[in-house]
């Protein structure tokens, strides 16, 4: 099966804290953080799509605690 590219998103939220700054700590926290997270990330429908070693499966998702 071809691999398929999915186009996704982040929601980034600013507070009224932030005032009229081009871009808060907190924004550029935020990005950094969840574009950290997306690398990583895999989407599967279920488990069993993603391996069939159970214990390796356990391994993998377990690695970035």
């Amino acid at each position: 099966m071809k691999n398929q590219i999915y186009d996704t998103a982040l929601y980034l939220r600013l507070s009224v804290d932030d005032g009229d700054k081009q871009e808060s700590d907190s924004i550029s926290n935020q990005r950094t953080l969840l574009q950290n997270y997306l690398k990583g990330c895999v989407i599967v429908k279920d488990l069993s799509r993603f391996g069939r070693d159970f214990t390796g499966v356990l391994q993998y998702l377990y690695a970035g605690y």
